[in-house]
């Protein structure tokens, strides 16, 4: 996350702010007065752009069969409600990654409605979370205890400390799914996201509470068949596998502050645009994140540098890792011969470290 601006700094980026949700609301102006003709368009202002489209289609194809004006509300409703129910992922009943960009969309659509409440906008930010270790797992005991692992980790977003905690102070909180083991945690409130209270300590403490989610039970490190994919390598007798996810998030003011206005498009095309560098952003960063987490790893103590094995889940890392485990044996086995040849010599009177011409 980027440092809270100084006042000064605030100042500039409000007015930059205030500009360009004045050149928004004109283009959003413009846009309506273009639509005004359409007599469904306030139901239709919720739905996906993806989807708009069809549903238009249906109702011109109703208005050329006849079919009365009520009638069509009514169909549309249904239409509707069967649309949006594709907009979930079915694992957990959330949101999913459709879902998050129309939710996304209307959220900075109504921001701008608000008459430049920079207050909300400073209120907004969206939290990118990948799971660490879900191939991994799936690799070494198969797709079903992989699907338990991630549902143990999406129940810390919808329904963990951290998020009951959020709401509690009255922020809002909306999870949802991105992919297959991706979350993503949008949270908007009048409250200032870049400050110290916003939504950097949001992540801490999600990425704490799943951390501290043990999956212990998941995997049988004592099994053969699990020992076997680690090619010998030694497993720390009290090692506890837990869950853990990268993040990294990003904050609404800091997106429009460095925002450049296209007037080329119309202004679903900018807001469009601000959403997509709103979840490229804070994607980067927690990729950022995953990739210090396994330096991290690689260079910790045993345990951690058994987790950084584990979660290399490729073949070519695998390989990387057997031969390892082998040089080390070898190691291991030459500085034995070394002793023992020591040993002998001075059992000998000889002394290992002098030169054969220092001997005669």
């Amino acid at each position: 996350m980027t440092e809270t601006p100084s006042i000064e700094q605030q100042g500039s980026i409000e007015t930059v702010l205030s500009e360009l949700l004045r050149l928004l609301n004109e283009s959003k102006t413009k846009e309506r007065e273009a639509e005004s003709t359409h007599n469904h368009i306030e139901m239709l202002k919720d739905l996906p752009k993806e989807i708009r489209a069809a549903v238009d289609r249906r109702i011109t194809q109703w208005n050329e069969d006849g079919v009365p004006e009520e009638k069509i509300k009514v169909r549309l409703r249904q239409e509707i409600e069967q649309t949006l129910s594709a907009f979930e992922d079915k694992r957990f009943g959330i949101p999913n990654g459709s879902y998050l960009r129309m939710e996304t969309f209307r959220l900075f659509d109504e921001l701008v409605s608000e008459r430049t409440d920079l207050a909300k906008i400073k209120g907004v930010a969206g939290m990118f979370f990948d799971m660490n270790g879900l191939k991994a797992v799936n690799d070494l005991v198969g797709h079903p205890v992989g699907d338990e692992y991630l549902r143990r980790v999406v129940q810390v977003f919808t329904n963990g400390k951290t998020t009951a905690g959020l709401r509690e102070q009255g922020i809002n909180v909306f999870v949802a799914m991105n992919g297959g083991d991706e979350v993503v945690v949008v949270l908007s409130d009048d409250i200032d996201m870049g400050g110290p209270d916003g939504s950097s300590k949001a992540l801490a403490s999600y990425q704490t509470e799943v951390n501290n989610t043990d999956m212990s039970d998941l995997i049988n490190f004592g099994k053969f068949e699990v020992r076997e994919k680690f090619g010998g390598m030694a497993i720390p007798d009290d090692f506890q596998f837990t869950a853990s996810v990268s993040a990294g998030a990003v904050t609404l003011q800091e997106i429009l502050s460095n925002y450049k206005m296209n007037p080329d498009i119309d202004y679903k095309g900018n807001i469009y645009n601000l959403e997509h560098q709103f979840f490229t952003l804070s994607g980067e960063r927690s990729q950022q994140n995953k990739d210090e987490f396994k330096y991290g790893l690689d260079n910790g103590n045993q345990k951690e540098r058994f987790l950084g094995a584990l979660l290399k889940r490729t073949k070519e890392s695998r390989e990387l890792m057997e031969r390892n485990y082998a040089l080390d044996q070898q190691l291991a086995a030459a500085r034995k011969r070394i002793r023992d040849l020591e040993e002998s010599m001075e059992k000998r009177g000889l002394n290992p470290f002098e030169s054969p011409d220092d001997v005669y």
